[in-house]
């Protein structure tokens, strides 16, 4: 699913999920469906943007009822992301760090970083670069702590170059002090 988005087929990607959905339905396999609504669904609504996020809904009703407390999680990320993307409100922005917050105190560590660079990208939308940057910093010190290749932390290359466009935004913001700062 996510693969066939990656290599530039978002509409495949999409179908395959819908039919993700539909094989879990029809088997009446809870976790199965949660997982397609609360992950995958999720992370493709996120890419698509302007996506209403409907899945992520159904599926923050599905997963509490089988006490699927990961899929929570991440569901609830993706959903403040994607309310976050429409609203741009401080409210928005508090519940989408609360949500990236809430992963590791369940004990789940993979595509962390992921969900700390999008509350870093909501950080930079809001203008409040070096908190965008910090959570990027600590984002690289989870990946170099676990001993994680680039593969695991969901691009890391792509993590720098967004790192790289928060540091040219915050010497847009500062202006040429901003630059004199950053080599400080």
């Amino acid at each position: 699913r996510m693969t066939e988005w990656l290599l530039g087929f978002p509409e495949r990607a999409q179908g395959r999920i819908q039919e993700s959905i539909a094989l879990a339905e029809e088997l009446d396999d809870p976790f199965s469906l949660a997982y397609a609504l609360c992950f995958p669904g999720a992370m493709v609504a996120e890419m698509r943007g302007g996506d209403s996020g409907a899945g992520v809904e159904r599926g923050l009703a599905v997963a509490p009822e089988g006490g699927f407390s990961l899929w929570v999680a991440f569901a609830k990320v993706h959903r403040a992301s994607l309310r976050f993307e429409v609203e741009r409100s401080g409210s928005t922005l508090d519940e989408l760090h609360r949500s990236v917050v809430a992963i590791p105190e369940i004990g789940v560590l993979i595509n962390t970083p992921y969900y700390m660079t999008l509350l870093a990208r909501a950080y930079r939308q809001a203008g409040r670069i070096d908190e965008g940057l910090r959570i990027l910093d600590d984002a690289q010190k989870s990946v170099e702590a676990r001993g994680e290749r680039s593969g695991g932390f969901h691009g890391s290359p792509g993590s720098l170059l967004f790192r790289g466009r928060l540091r040219r935004f915050r010497i847009h913001l500062l202006g040429a002090t901003g630059a004199e700062q950053l080599e400080n």
